[in-house]
């Protein structure tokens, strides 16, 4: 994650204090932005009390040789299309379209729904092929990162796929995929970055504009931190990582100089969030000066216009439409035919936000999708600017996990062992009706990675629910482990589980340590949706995740990706 270090510390003060100061002097800037007023200080004192009731089993348990053959292939990783991304509007006609869709406008209603709507008008007034045959589409809304993984792997493959903008499509034809420009623009959008009005008078007067440059040279600077999200699922992260390595200057956005510079500005970036809705939060909360955001979002949000100004950048978010492979010609028919019904319509696009900012215009460099591809690679490697995770897996092994719960959640922990970086730090406490430490936080080195396969090949299921007494003993180990680290680190804890806690400490007993101690804690819950995990989540800007059997693999893919 490329949350800035909350326990990095000057090397001369004495290590307890260092730790101490550090956390309480966080970058995410607590004391400013949180409710609570629990201190450091008071925190760990109050967390080492709740320790001494809290009995902790440690578990030895036999390593596990690594066998790369055993990891899954990115077309396996990829859950089930039926269940995951079911049809938002599914066409019945005797020629029917199916398109990928980015979400933005494939909502099943409200401002996003522009394409949603156009597909069932469409497929309400029964046209027909010059064949005489109804025409119809089928639409799925999936993120343009995730489509183009389902159509690149040959997971599943639509007769259309429109993304955000050109560059996950650049990436599906550098995988070998024929992809046709059937509309370049299916209905017009731009990128943009999102600063506070303070942030873009700071912008005009220190640098003399307010520009995705002098905000990059601004984070740079330490006068403001910026978030973004995933550029490996979100098209609007993936063109905002190719306006930070293009800033270095270089003619190459891959090379040493544009790394080099890119190092500079991740040191000052808190987070890089999994979702849009946790980056938003965090900037409603003084955590970031700045966000990422398509135009048309922003347009249609009186608040966000009200407290942000909007900061254009990178290539046009014009939605191109492009069909895949070897279209027939009455598909390629129903394919003009509608495209020619949203232009007729964009009236309704433009009340939906689309449309505006079309004097920008992109005046940078075109990249192919090998450049893309490297950029992706060089964020995943530098965008924790050297300084390494400490990390607590808290994993549920209560007898509601026994089955195929447990089973899946054993598979994906195994699988994404090839997405933690080796620098990072890596612990297991698994809890049900106890707490039992099964691997503590050390290097993920070989012989770290060997043991993690040995424990999360061995778990089981049976007992009650003590999730927030694993949760203590997490932030109990990661403490300890930042004071041996001289607090240059930055923490973290995932917590799996498919239920609320229902025996030990309380969310009530926990909430305000977990605030002082400012650790983000991601809850990836199987197969159940609670507040109580939501709220757990962003007490310190983390995010909520919800998986199941057919997901849960790629889900933690991504959010390891973005955070490890």
């Amino acid at each position: 994650m490329a949350r800035k270090s909350i326990f990095q510390v000057v090397a001369t003060i004495a290590i307890v204090g260092v730790v101490l100061g550090v956390f309480s002097q966080t970058v995410m800037r607590d004391a400013n932005v949180s409710t609570n007023t629990m201190t450091t200080e008071q925190a760990y004192a109050d967390l080492s009390s709740k320790m001494k009731r809290i009995g902790v089993q440690e578990v030895t348990v036999a390593p596990q040789q690594l066998d790369v053959s055993e990891f899954l292939d990115a077309k396996d990783e990829l859950p089930d299309i039926e269940s995951s991304y079911p049809f938002v509007v599914e066409g019945t006609g005797e020629v029917n379209i199916e398109i990928f869709s980015s979400g933005e406008k494939t909502a099943e209603s409200g401002s996003d729904s522009f394409l949603t709507e156009m597909a069932k008008k469409f497929n309400s007034q029964h046209n027909k092929t010059t064949d005489d045959k109804t025409m119809s589409v089928s639409l799925r809304s999936i993120p343009s990162g995730t489509a183009a993984e389902y159509i690149s792997t040959g997971k599943y493959q639509p007769e259309c796929y429109t993304p955000s903008n050109t560059l996950f499509g650049k990436l599906v034809e550098n995988e070998g995929v024929e992809l046709t420009v059937e509309t370049d623009r299916l209905v017009g959008n731009v990128a943009g970055i999102l600063v506070s009005k303070k942030t873009g008078d700071m912008l005009r007067a220190d640098y003399g504009e307010a520009s995705v440059n002098t905000v990059l040279n601004a984070t740079i600077d330490g006068k403001m931190m910026m978030g973004y999200s995933n550029p490996y699922t979100s098209a609007t992260g993936l063109n905002f990582l190719l306006a930070a390595l293009a800033s270095s200057g270089s003619d190459n956005v891959v090379d040493a100089a544009a790394v080099e510079s890119f190092q500079k500005f991740q040191a000052n970036v808190p987070l890089v969030s999994f979702t849009t809705q946790q980056m938003v939060q965090s900037a409603d909360k003084g955590v970031v000066d700045g966000l990422v955001m398509e135009y048309q979002s922003y347009q249609i949000d009186p608040t966000l216009q009200r407290n942000y100004e909007f900061i254009p950048f990178g290539v046009r978010h014009d939605n191109p439409l492009y069909s895949v492979g070897n279209i027939s010609t009455e598909k390629k028919e129903v394919i003009a035919a509608f495209i020619s019904f949203c232009e007729q319509n964009k009236a309704v696009a433009t009340k939906d936000g689309f449309n505006g900012m079309d004097d920008y215009t992109y005046v940078g460099k075109e990249y192919d999708g090998n450049t893309i591809a490297q950029a992706q690679s060089i964020w995943k490697e530098e965008k924790d600017s050297g300084i390494p995770i400490v990390a607590e897996f808290v994993v549920d092994t209560s007898d509601s996990m026994r089955g195929e719960p447990i089973n899946a959640l054993k598979t994906a922990m195994i699988n994404t062992i090839q997405y933690i970086n080796d620098d990072n730090y890596i612990g297991i406490i698994g809890f049900d009706s106890s707490v039992r430490e099964y691997l503590p936080i050390d290097k993920f080195s070989l012989s770290q990675k060997t043991l993690y396969k040995g424990v999360a090949s061995s778990l089981d299921a049976t007992g009650n629910t003590a999730m927030y007494d694993g949760l203590c003993v997490a932030m109990d180990r990661i403490y300890k482990k930042a004071q041996e680290l001289g607090g240059n680190c930055t923490p973290i804890i995932f917590v799996l589980t498919d239920g609320d806690s229902n025996t030990g400490y309380k969310f009530s007993d926990t909430k305000s340590i977990i605030a002082g101690m400012n650790i983000p804690i991601y809850t990836i819950s199987y197969n159940y949706a609670a507040d109580s995990l939501s709220e757990l989540a962003s007490i310190n800007e983390a995010a909520s995740i919800v998986g199941n059997s057919e997901d849960i693999t790629y889900k933690l893919r991504n959010l390891f990706n973005a955070e490890m």
